[in-house]
This record gives structure tokens, sequence and C-alpha cells, in this order.
């Protein structure tokens, strides 16, 4: 997955800090964020924030834990009723979805 961000060390350190994704790659213009054994996030400089939305899989994912850590880090966050997808925010208000490994559309 790759999207363009205004600030990619913003950026970096609130992926690194939500999901504790090693850096593969960093330059000023972009960083490259392990995924798991063989997937990675792109994080590219832009002028603008684009992208409708991504979904990070989780191990182990608890959907009311999930909602729970969110609010304690001070993010609006929302799940729709009656799913265990999570959403909220990043810095460029990009919507960010979670949910269990494995789960598909």
């Amino acid at each position: 997955m790759a999207v363009r961000v205004t600030d990619v060390a913003r950026s970096r350190d609130f992926y690194q800090k939500r999901f504790e994704l090693p850096v593969l790659s960093h330059s000023a213009s972009s960083c490259f964020l392990g995924l798991g054994p063989e997937g990675f996030l792109a994080l590219f400089r832009g002028q603008r924030a684009e992208l409708d939305h991504c979904c990070i899989a989780v191990e182990h994912f608890r959907a009311d834990a999930a909602v729970e850590e969110l609010r304690r880090q001070g993010l609006n966050r929302n799940r729709p009723a009656g799913t265990d997808r999570v959403y909220f925010r990043d810095p460029d208000e990009l919507v960010v979805q979670i949910s269990a490994a494995g789960l598909m559309p």
C-alpha cells in the first residue's frame, strides 16, 4: 500500500507508534515501513494527502480493545454497528481501518 502524506516523518512516527512497524528505508521524501513478512506501507511526500482509506490487519485483533486504546490515545474512532472494523484518522485526515488478520471484504 502506498499513500501520499504532507510530512513523511510525522506520518512515520504516527504509524510506528500505533503499530510498531519497522523502518525498512527512509529519506526526506519517502519512508517504507514493514507490514508482516511480505508487505510494506510506503509513505511518499506530496502536496496533499491522498487515499480513500487503508486497512491494516492486526493479529489477535479485538475491536473493543482497539476502540478503547484509540480513545486512550485521544483519537476519534468509529466502529460501525455490528462489525469488527474500527476506523480513525491519521495526521493528514486519511481514514485508517483496522481489523482482524485474514478478514476479507
